[in-house]
């Protein structure tokens, strides 16, 4: 899933440093309290890791990011020192929020993520598709509309 999805981001946010090495997916699927401390020491490294760490660069970035995974179907979660952290479902609703300079924590449960939708799935062709059978509904509706009234009448 992490090369698709990468792939998918660079194309979708050019410029996005993201990594899906392992170190980095442990370093960022916990913080620093004391009791994660103790989980490493006891063997247990970072059991739920994320698929993909990206480091947005600004605003703009970070809302391509929201606005992709909300495409795709995926859940998202923000996190910042001391900026803005958030947490966004599958949907691209915001589940939970820590505002900027503010000390806090977001227990929220992580929801799954969702099959892609067609056009994740299909791309452009999706859409070629739908316009195709507009057009040829369009361009001869008398001949459409007598195959619906014959269909009708079975």
């Amino acid at each position: 899933m992490a090369a698709g999805l990468t792939e998918a981001l660079a194309a979708a946010v050019p410029g996005l440093r993201t990594s899906a090495s392992g170190p980095d997916r442990i370093a960022y699927a916990r913080d620093l309290w004391p009791r994660h401390h103790l989980e490493v020491a006891a063997g247990r490294i970072a059991e739920h890791r994320p698929a993909l760490v990206a480091w947005p660069r600004d605003v703009t970035e970070v809302a391509a990011v929201v606005r992709h995974c909300a495409e795709e179907g995926i859940p998202l979660v923000r996190v910042a020192n001391n900026g803005i952290s958030a947490m966004f479902d599958p949907y691209g609703r915001e589940l939970a929020r820590i505002d900027l300079d503010v000390a806090g924590v977001a227990d929220t449960a992580l929801p799954v993520a969702l099959s892609p939708p067609p056009y994740a799935r299909y791309g452009d062709g999706t859409a070629l598709l739908l316009w195709l059978v507009v057009l040829v509904c369009w361009r001869r509706p008398q001949r459409w509309l007598h195959h619906v009234r014959k269909f009708a009448r079975m």
